[in-house]
């Protein structure tokens, strides 16, 4: 599965996407279960673009996607007052991250993946994040990799 995090100070700019980048690159949960890339954020009316503003992420699994709503939870803790506003996007659905607490992670985690098992995304991950639909615009990503379904590749 591939999901976008966004990072916004609060002042309308965006925050240090690369300090969250480099924070989830050192965590050892993420290190095997995730691919992460900077990537420039689609440009805005009237602007150039160019910078890199989103982290990508591209993860094997739903723990995959827990560990990384933990790892974004921390980093914004360790931020302390001036923690900036943290977003994950995944098919259309955003949810923001305000704190670690397992309910929480839980929460985020159903929101995000609601449309994989079917049904529709739980609102009730609007109490700790807040979800929204929007479009992503990314492609979709199979959620296992060729040969990680446990059947051997065959020629």
């Amino acid at each position: 599965m591939r999901v976008s995090v966004t990072v916004d100070d609060g002042h309308g700019g965006a925050g240090d996407p690369l300090e969250l980048f480099r924070w989830l690159s050192l965590d050892p949960d993420l290190k095997t279960t995730a691919r992460l890339t900077l990537r420039p954020a689609p440009p805005g009316r009237g602007e150039m673009g160019g910078a890199f503003e989103v982290v990508s992420a591209v993860l094997g699994h739903t723990l995959a996607l827990s560990a990384l709503v933990v790892a974004v939870a921390n980093w914004r803790a360790t931020r302390g007052e001036r923690s900036p506003g943290v977003r994950i996007e995944r098919d259309g659905v955003v949810v923001e991250v305000h704190d670690g607490s397992p309910e929480t992670v839980e929460r985020i985690t159903r929101a995000l993946t609601a449309g994989t098992g079917g049904g529709e995304p739980d609102t009730s991950a609007r109490d700790d994040a807040t979800a929204a639909p929007g479009a992503s615009g990314a492609p979709d990503v199979p959620d296992t990799p060729d040969g990680a379904d446990g059947r051997p590749d065959r020629p």
